[in-house]
């Protein structure tokens, strides 16, 4: 992964990069990682991006946190279509985490999302506007659509969502 990042494969700076997360076969080491997910994101690889705004979000030590820094590069990583970005900053803004609560700002993030067919995005944008800001109609029937487009594509993500939105009756 080193040779292969170090010769501008991306792939193998996010590979590098989760390794020394993990600390598989080589040392752990957080700010290691992250050097090598940013030298991924820096090259376009949204992936990259994705993963180390999550170092910084909480996904190793604690310590390590940074939920501001994780939001700005979630939101940047959102702006350049990288739609699990779109929902972590989402998430951010709905629950308050690295920003204050800002439920409309959450919205414009899943609805984003949305737009290009992320059936969690969908799902979340339809709960929040009807269980928080009091919208009922819209996103319900396109998350139920999407879901069910890739459940019978053999989606096995997209099949839960189905069955939960079947449980919720919705």
């Amino acid at each position: 992964y080193s040779v292969a990042c170090h010769l501008g494969a991306s792939d193998g700076c996010i590979a590098l990069a989760v390794s020394h997360q993990l600390g598989r076969g080589v040392p752990e080491d957080i700010q290691l990682a992250r050097t090598y997910l940013k030298k991924a994101c820096d090259s376009g690889a949204q992936d990259g991006c994705f993963k180390l705004a999550a170092t910084y979000g909480g996904i190793g030590p604690a310590e390590a946190a940074e939920p501001t820094k994780a939001l700005g590069l979630y939101e940047e990583c959102c702006a350049a279509g990288h739609n699990g970005c779109c929902f972590a900053a989402g998430e951010y803004h709905r629950i308050g985490r690295g920003t204050s609560v800002d439920l409309e700002r959450s919205l414009t993030f899943f609805q984003h999302a949305c737009a290009q067919e992320d059936v969690m995005s969908c799902l979340r944008a339809a709960a929040l506007r009807e269980r928080e800001l009091g919208v009922t109609k819209g996103l319900h029937d396109r998350a139920r659509r999407l879901a069910e487009e890739r459940c019978k594509q053999d989606d096995g993500i997209a099949c839960w969502h189905l069955a939960v939105i079947f449980e919720e009756g919705i």
